[in-house]
């Protein structure tokens, strides 16, 4: 857990961190701009949750990360622009919650993800113009919600989905 430090201004020592098998939250951080020092991690066995990150401009640092067991939450980081950081991630065992990133204007940086295993959130992303960046999801396990993104004009983005396995909300 890296919560609650104001000071922290990066993870470089944690560079030479591989996976991490249980749950890595990295929140309230408000001197971390990035994510670099976890270029080395190519996997989450649990949940990975970035939330209130008042300086976190980018997700680069985890570039490598190919897959989340459990829920991947992106929660009220309001300098993040977009997620390309995520480009290696393929699936999400869990649910992925995109909610209240009020700089976020693209989903590019899932470019590669192809399924979530539990429910897709993309709710308050004020600055969200569209969802392109999902073009290669096929399915969704649960419900999928798209709600309150007030810049979004379509949702062409969705178009290689074919499975959704609860309710679809828009």
């Amino acid at each position: 857990k890296i919560t609650s430090n104001s000071a922290l201004a990066n993870l470089d020592g944690l560079a030479n961190i591989t996976s991490v098998e249980g749950y890595l939250d990295i929140s309230y951080s408000s001197g971390l701009t990035n994510l670099d020092g976890l270029a080395s991690l190519t996997s989450v066995g649990g949940d990975l949750k970035i939330t209130s990150n008042s300086a976190l401009a980018n997700l680069d640092g985890l570039a490598n990360i190919t897959s989340v067991g459990g829920t991947l939450l992106i929660h009220s980081n309001p300098a993040l622009t977009d997620l390309d950081g995520l480009s290696s991630l393929t699936s999400v065992g869990g649910n992925l919650h995109i909610v209240d990133n009020d700089a976020l204007t693209n989903l590019d940086g899932l470019v590669n993800l192809t399924s979530v295993e539990g429910l897709l959130y993309i709710q308050q992303n004020s600055a969200l113009t569209n969802l392109d960046g999902l073009a290669s999801l096929t399915s969704v396990g649960g419900y999928l919600s798209i709600i309150n993104n007030s810049a979004l004009t379509n949702l062409d983005g969705l178009s290689s989905l074919t499975s959704v396995g609860g309710y679809l909300y828009i």
